[in-house]
């Protein structure tokens, strides 16, 4: 008796610690002691992950589970200590050197590129995003893979899912089955450009490769990551580029997050020294597979090549080709490629060379980067030779090329590679599509309004700066429509969607002059084959957009460029002449696709995944300004269910009739409206209950508000009343029947120390021969009932005391009170704990005699009530009733030792003096409770507002679970004397010795 407290604070302590690692578990988290914990999965993230492994035919899948942290971090930290002068120290953990010039950047975990997600295919995976960043949203998008049964997961805010907001988390969930070469991205304004990116590596079984033959080596040291890279903020550029002169050129380039720029000058002398670039290691006379992720930001294609080395090209876009020997792989943004090297050369040091094309190129900023090929045994020097970007030119051949003919003999376009898995019965590669769109595009000169005001400082009245530079911003659009996003995701909240908030035609009269935009989106029918040829008219510069598909790989039949403009008749022409040669032999699949400028790309995709899906520009400056639709495939009852407890979002627009008043410190009033759907009864099923089930209220003036947004669970608008859902406290003013300004509160709080009742209208209860011991003066002020045996606090609520503490109220529906509100008594707003969902009781016959647990927030109600009361059991007071004791000490000297000490058990013995419990055939009274057993602490009166005037009570406005679990031990060894004996003593000694070596072995235990 007396150690079972300190046992369970023993085995409490023990299960709380988690042993080896010491420290303290079960925090959320977000919770704010756990911050160290959320930064601890980034300590170590070379620690290969266990999902990165052979995969081997026949083996079961995993569940690969990943934390992802996104936050802002700086380039050159504190982390990096000496580097780039102590080139160790570039290499120290959260150390992100990129090319030397500090900047803020935007990355997950600390790492850039982010950590890799390297799984098998078939296996599961799960990626908790934690959003770290202070004031932004994000989301995360699987770039290439197409997450069929998962369209939830596709990442894309406003369209598939709700943003994820600031300090929150959202958990990605889907299954890896589309193999191949892709990567993860924030799909969040200029996240991506900022960091915010990393690789998803899905493999298949080495035997299911249909190359697999032709290298020895798949390693994951072997992926590379390019990306233009900028030295300011993408919003920054972003906003000077659109609403100023500033430049949206990349001034350089990065491998795997590294890069050369800055020169760092040694000791103040002539030397340089520079940060480290990327270094990928091979060992003669080995085959390596490479993997290139463009996870480029910006109009920037890359072309890599490696010196004396050939590159085997096998795979693009997750799509296997036939190999394919070239000297330059030109990769766009959102691309990939995989390549066979043959590590066939003398052992030595290689430059491996990236040059800028677009607005990279020589016109513009001139960018390139360099890396290195390592053989093994070979010195850590740099490879022969400067590396600038005329020297990143190659002579070889080329494939990709930017804006090229088809037929050259130095190049290969896509058209004219050929895919080793298109099936001959692939519909995708029929004479005739289903559905024909052609979408046109370009930089048009209008007056978008986001840029531009008309007669302000429209597009053709701003002027050059005094630089000479153009502060003239050209708008991309897609059949002179700028894309829209609505205002919540229209695959999960698709019961909210509008029709009237599309715009489904591929062409707007009027739009080609004026400023067009809306949420476009294109209607799909399911499992139809979709052709679409992406026309680039080529007016504006001379530039180059990479397209993506989500949710739908596709085959690339046609692509060409016809001369240095084109329009959209004249490809349609070109079409019906059969002048457009198409290959639907063997089309290479992809989900990223180029158009060369003042040309066309012709892709068809099978529409089999239903869900709504984003087509847009990869160029992220052009899909912030709307070079974007949907694809809405399949009807809605052919889309996966939504998820459950799915999050959702949309505009915080409200009506302003709905709109909550505040008065007194700011308590939400239910307008008058509201009053209407005022629930008039509680009324269950009971066999003496004679008023009929159905009758209509008699006065609604009477009915218990219900609280804005509360669901209603019974028919007729009744509500379970046995339903204790936290929450706010809810305050309304309306007139009754008589003009009589009625003021409702629906609250309760745990620890309110003042409680003021307004005028209340005083009604005698009906007790029979106990109506002259229960005055209403008394219980006007809640006066508990001290029960001396407990220390602890008796509630008696009279019909006229509308509030306590933590008491649930209950509307007594006795028709002969119906329409007596009295004046609601208005709770002190001085405390800001959680308030409670309540009920007011209304006069009746009886009385309810309520007690209640206050054990930390877990709280334990004892009700009885009277006549007609909700629960379905009928309640009568016994004649016998004694006077309930009060404060007042000569009241409780009234009562005998018994009564005094008598509280409810868990037995049918009688458990309140002078009231008999019965069942419901018979008048009595039941006790209902949601924890068995009677060893409960009920509130005191200074928890209660109540002065202690009784020295029977104690203290507990500050009490704890030990202060508790402590007195219960005082009192187990105390006499009536309020004495300890001497055995009592040693045995409390002992007791606390006992605890403390047990707390001192758990300690030791758990964290040695």
């Amino acid at each position: 008796m007396i150690l079972n407290p300190w046992l369970l604070l023993t085995v409490t302590l023990y299960l709380t610690v988690q042993p080896s690692e010491c420290r303290i578990a079960g925090r959320h988290p977000h919770s704010p002691h756990s911050a160290l914990q959320r930064m601890e999965f980034m300590y170590d993230y070379r620690k290969p992950h266990p999902c990165r492994r052979p995969c081997i035919e026949g083996q079961p899948p995993m569940t690969c589970t990943y934390n992802f942290h996104i936050e802002w971090y700086y380039t050159m930290s504190k982390a990096c200590f000496d580097c780039p002068y102590n080139v160790t120290d570039c290499g120290r953990l959260h150390c992100i050197p990129a090319d030397g010039m500090k900047r803020a950047i935007t990355i997950v975990n600390r790492q850039m590129p982010g950590p890799s997600v390297d799984v098998c295919v078939g296996d599961h995976v799960i990626v908790d995003l934690m959003n770290g960043l202070m004031e932004e949203s994000t989301s995360i998008h699987w770039h290439g893979h197409h997450q069929v049964d998962s369209p939830y997961m596709d990442g894309v805010p406003h369209l598939t899912q709700c943003p994820v907001p600031p300090r929150t988390t959202f958990r990605y969930r889907f299954q890896a089955d589309s193999p191949g070469t892709h990567f993860w991205h924030s799909h969040t304004g200029s996240q991506r450009g900022d960091g915010a990116f990393g690789a998803f590596i899905i493999r298949k079984p080495l035997s299911r490769e249909v190359h697999g033959h032709l290298y020895d080596h798949d390693l994951p040291e072997h992926v590379m990551h390019i990306t233009d890279w900028s030295h300011m903020l993408g919003i920054e550029m972003f906003n000077a580029h659109h609403h100023s002169d500033g430049d949206n050129k990349p001034p350089t380039i990065l491998m795997n997050g590294k890069g050369r720029f800055k020169k760092f000058r040694v000791g103040g002398g002539t030397n340089v020294t520079y940060t480290p670039m990327e270094v990928f290691t091979v060992k003669k006379g080995h085959s390596y597979r490479f993997r290139i992720i463009n996870a480029g930001y910006l109009n920037c294609p890359v072309e890599l090549s490696i010196d004396n080395h050939k590159l085997i090209a096998i795979n693009t876009d997750g799509g296997d080709i036939r190999p394919i020997t070239v000297g330059s792989i030109v990769s766009y943004a959102g691309e990939r490629w995989d390549f066979i090297l043959n590590a066939t050369r003398p052992v030595g040091n290689y430059w491996i060379k990236m040059r800028g094309l677009m607005d990279c190129d020589e016109r513009f900023t001139s960018a390139f980067q360099a890396a290195v090929l390592k053989y093994e045994g070979a010195t850590t020097e740099d490879p022969p030779g400067a590396v600038d970007y005329n020297a990143t030119r190659t002579t070889g051949m080329v494939l990709n090329p930017l804006n090229t003919p088809s037929n050259q003999s130095k190049s290969t376009l896509i058209t004219e590679l050929s895919a080793v898995d298109a099936p001959v019965n692939d519909i995708r590669l029929r004479d005739h599509a289903d559905l024909k769109y052609f979408i046109s595009y370009d930089f048009y000169g209008i007056d978008n309004p986001h840029f531009h005001l008309s007669n302000m400082y429209g597009f053709h009245e701003v002027k050059n700066s005094r630089d000479n530079h153009t502060q003239q911003v050209r708008t991309p659009q897609l059949n002179h429509l700028s894309f829209r996003f609505p205002s919540f995701p229209l695959l999960s909240q698709r019961d909210q969607i509008d029709d009237t908030m599309f715009c489904s035609n591929m062409s707007h009269n009027g739009c080609s002059e004026e400023y067009c935009e809306c949420t476009n989106v294109v209607n799909v029918p399911l499992h139809s084959v979709v052709e679409l040829i992406i026309i680039d008219e080529g007016v504006a510069y001379d530039a180059n957009h990479p397209f993506h598909l989500h949710g739908h790989p596709f085959r690339v039949v046609a692509m060409e460029r016809v001369g240095k403009t084109i329009t959209r008749q004249q490809v349609i022409d070109m079409d019906k002449r059969g002048e457009i040669k198409r290959n639907l032999d063997s089309a290479p699949l992809k989900d990223t696709v180029t158009v060369p400028d003042g040309g066309f790309t012709i892709i068809r995709f099978h529409a089999t995944n239903p869900g709504y899906w984003l087509f847009h520009c990869h160029i992220e400056f052009h899909v912030e300004t709307g070079m974007a639709l949907v694809f809405k495939v399949g009807e809605h009852e052919d889309m996966t269910p939504v998820p459950n407890n799915f999050p959702t979002c949309n505009n915080y627009f409200y009506n302003e009739n709905d709109e909550p008043q505040h008065v007194d410190n700011d308590i939400p009033l239910l307008e008058p409206e509201h009053v209407d759907n005022l629930i008039p009864q509680y009324r269950e099923n009971n066999q003496n209950d004679n008023t009929p089930r159905n009758a209509e209220p008699q006065h609604r003036d009477n009915a218990i508000p219900r609280q804005i947004g509360e669901p209603i669970h019974e028919d007729n608008g009744i509500p379970k009343h046995n339903s204790t859902k936290e929450y706010e406290e809810t305050n309304t003013t309306v007139e009754n029947e008589n003009n009589e300004t009625v003021e409702y509160i629906d609250a309760t709080t745990e620890h309110d120390p003042d409680i003021r009742l307004a005028k209340t209208q005083t009604i005698t209860p009906h007790l029979g021969e106990n109506a002259n011991k229960i005055q209403p003066e008394i219980v006007q002020r809640i006066q508990p009932v001290v029960n001396t045996a407990r220390d602890a606090n008796v509630n008696i609520i009279s019909n006229n005391i509308n509030r306590s503490h933590n008491i649930e109220r209950i509307n007594n529906t006795h028709p002969d009170n119906m329409g007596n509100y009295g004046n609601r008594g208005v709770a002190d707003r001085n405390n800001n704990n959680r308030i409670n969902k309540t009920y007011i009781a209304s006069p009746a016959d009886d009385i309810d005699i309520v007690y209640e647990e206050n054990k930390s927030k877990d709280k334990v109600k004892y009700t009885i009530g009277g006549r007609n009361s909700p629960n379905g059991i009928n309640y009568e007071a016994n004649n016998a009733l004694p006077t309930l004791p009060s404060n007042n000490q000569e009241d409780n000297d009234d009562l005998n030792e018994e009564n005094r000490n008598t509280f409810p058990s868990s037995n049918n013995e009688n458990r309140f003096p002078g009231i008999h419990s019965t069942n419901n055939e018979e008048n009595g009274f039941s006790i209902s409770t949601n924890e068995e057993g009677n060893d409960v602490d009920i509130l005191t009166q200074d928890e209660i507002g109540v002065p202690n005037n009784s020295k029977n009570t104690y203290d507990t406005k500050d009490e704890n679970i030990l202060n508790r679990w402590a007195r219960s031990i005082s009192k187990s060894i105390m006499g009536s004397e309020n004495k300890m004996s001497s055995t009592s003593l040693i045995i409390a000694g002992t007791s606390f010795v006992i605890l403390l070596i047990a707390i001192v072995f758990t300690v030791y235990k758990a964290c040695r």
